[in-house]
């Protein structure tokens, strides 16, 4: 932490917002590096988001980057390493070392053209992080936000869940190798930027997402040229709408059970499940429906679809264990609007959106108001600006060790399972946990009394 201090005390006030240029790369996140690209953009910093490929949902604006040569030959090269198949082995060796090559010209060029560098999921352009050394030798300030499952240990995963029960060597494997990459990371950014209930495997503080904001203007809104209010269901008919990216971690089976059970009930309630479609097609639906049911797994108040649909005050259903946490780290002011619930609450809550028409408008525009004025991408620049520069509020760290929360995205009766299967093979030591004593007893505890 002293080290961490004498590093910002260095860096302190160096961010000039007239000159200074921001990097922002290399993969997209559910629009959240758009979104910010943009922002920085339209409050006059020089910003720009380079990703290798454009992603298949388009959360961009059409020729919103413009390329140098560096960066078209670099995107070309990745795509070129990832078309060539392993049984081409002299044109697939070629192919990463073109790519590694360019990827030595990216770093270069960075480092003479850029003070900020932001990397997403917890990739830079080389595993091994000698770029950030790099980049670390030469003073720039280098951000890493953390969006999900590049931090959540892979032991409370959905995904490992759902697909490795049974293979609790992979699980490990992976939990070393976030760990390892974790640590790296931590031994040369500026800033660690996450929440709470995916933290678990940090040992730096971090800032805390929620604190510094998430930007909720969308790049795509001016090709949505209709009244974001205008939607009125026909004969009472309430829309709820679910748009899972998969439905394996998203709870879409059991989502479409209880919406049947509800209908049962007498209520004119109709599930629209968009999938697999451009940003622009979810906005549209967004606009048209009452109210979002996001996920039946989630680790978070509310989800990036619950974001975009704050903009268009439609509120969100969402379930999971952290819910019963939160609160233990926000005040009630500081945490978007929404239902968040346990599981067995989840029916209650989708019923009470649908047949309460004052509950649901009025909570959409509570939704709508705390995006609109606490995470507008002014002040959410501004707030990077703070950081960039050192001067911001100590409210914003969170401290590893405080964390309580042992269930990651996973529902009870799922912890339970993969974690005894776990913890049987590779016992506590595999966790990965020794610097958090009272984080792991808490695991202890939850295993003992599952037994």
């Amino acid at each position: 932490m002293h080290r961490l201090v004498d590093k910002l005390k260095d860096k302190k006030n160096r961010f000039d917002t007239s000159k200074d240029r921001i990097f922002i790369g290399i993969y997209e996140v559910s629009g959240v590096y758009a979104r910010l690209n943009q922002a920085f953009r339209e409050n006059k910093l020089k910003s720009d988001f380079i990703e290798v490929e454009e992603h298949r949902y388009g959360y961009r604006k059409n020729s919103e980057q413009r390329y140098s040569i560096i960066q078209l030959l670099w995107r070309k090269s990745y795509q070129f390493r990832s078309s060539t198949p392993k049984s081409n082995l002299i044109k697939k060796v070629f192919s990463i070392f073109l790519n590694n090559f360019m990827g030595i010209c990216m770093v270069l060029d960075i480092s003479i053209r850029y003070k900020v560098i932001i990397f997403s999921y917890g990739i830079s352009f080389f595993s091994n992080k000698w770029d950030l050394r790099l980049f670390n030798l030469l003073n720039k300030i280098i951000v890493f936000p953390f969006t999900g499952s590049d931090s959540r240990p892979p032991y409370i995963s959905i995904k490992n869940y759902r697909n490795k029960l049974s293979d609790m060597d992979y699980i490990f494997s992976e939990t070393f190798k976030l760990k390892e990459n974790l640590d790296l990371i931590e031994k040369y950014a500026t800033y660690l930027i996450n929440v709470p209930p995916q933290s678990q495997m940090l040992t730096r503080d971090f800032i805390d997402f929620v604190k510094i904001g998430q930007i909720a203007d969308f790049p795509q809104l001016e090709n949505l040229n209709e009244d974001i209010s205008s939607f009125s269901a026909k004969d009472d008919l309430i829309v709820a709408l679910h748009a899972p990216t998969d439905r394996r971690y998203k709870g879409t089976e059991e989502i479409i059970r209880i919406v049947e059970n509800i209908k049962e009930r007498g209520v004119n309630l109709e599930l629209r499940i968009i999938e697999n479609k451009k940003n622009i097609e979810v906005l549209h639906a967004l606009k048209n429906c009452d109210f979002i049911i996001d996920s039946l797994n989630s680790d978070a108040a509310v989800g990036q679809i619950g974001i975009e649909g704050a903009f268009f005050k439609k509120p969100s259903v969402l379930s999971g264990m952290y819910s019963s946490d939160i609160d233990n780290f926000y005040d009630h002011e500081e945490k978007i609007p929404s239902m968040y619930v346990l599981l067995e609450e989840v029916e209650d809550a989708i019923f009470k959106m649908a047949t309460d028409k004052d509950f649901r408008r009025e909570l959409g525009k509570k939704a709508h108001s705390f995006i609109t004025q606490k995470w507008n991408s002014k002040r959410v620049v501004n707030n990077y600006i703070q950081l960039f520069r050192g001067q911001f509020p100590s409210e914003w760290y969170t401290s590893p060790s405080s964390i309580s929360h042992i269930f990651g995205d996973l529902e009870e009766n799922m912890a339970t399972e993969l974690l005894t299967k776990y913890t049987q093979i590779y016992g506590l030591d595999g966790l990965l946990l020794d610097d958090k004593p009272r984080l792991k007893e808490k695991f202890h505890r939850f295993i003992n009394d599952c037994k």
